[in-house]
């Protein structure tokens, strides 16, 4: 990089003085840094998201309930087993005493009505 004197300052090709670089470099770093911490679970969290999934017990029948969100809800785990087995279930019913293997676990049991 040549560097030209200008009114007593100097100045990379691109025109950027050394405080820019800096400011921008410092910019850069707060993003990753503000991005890493955005990406790792909160202390005392510790989950890790994973789906057990091989779920064998049936579906509960949809008929048996009232409401009409859970019906569909239900009737949705009937039709796609395998998808729902793919899914976590974000409500914390992974941790015991209930141990759900995937969201489809809601649905063997009264938990996918509530």
């Amino acid at each position: 990089m040549t560097k030209k004197k200008h009114s007593g300052e100097t100045r990379n090709k691109s025109g950027l003085r050394g405080w820019a670089w800096i400011g921008l470099g410092a910019i850069l770093v707060s993003l990753v840094w503000g991005g890493n911490q955005w990406l790792q679970p909160a202390a005392g969290q510790g989950r890790s998201f994973h789906v057990q999934g091989g779920e064998t017990r049936p579906v509960l029948d949809p008929l048996m309930f009232p409401g009409r969100d859970a019906i569909r809800a239900y009737a949705a785990a009937q039709k796609h087993p395998g998808v729902m087995d793919q899914v976590f279930c974000y409500c914390g019913c992974d941790k015991p005493p209930v141990n759900h293997k995937s969201l489809l676990s809601c649905f063997t049991d009264f938990h996918g009505s509530t």
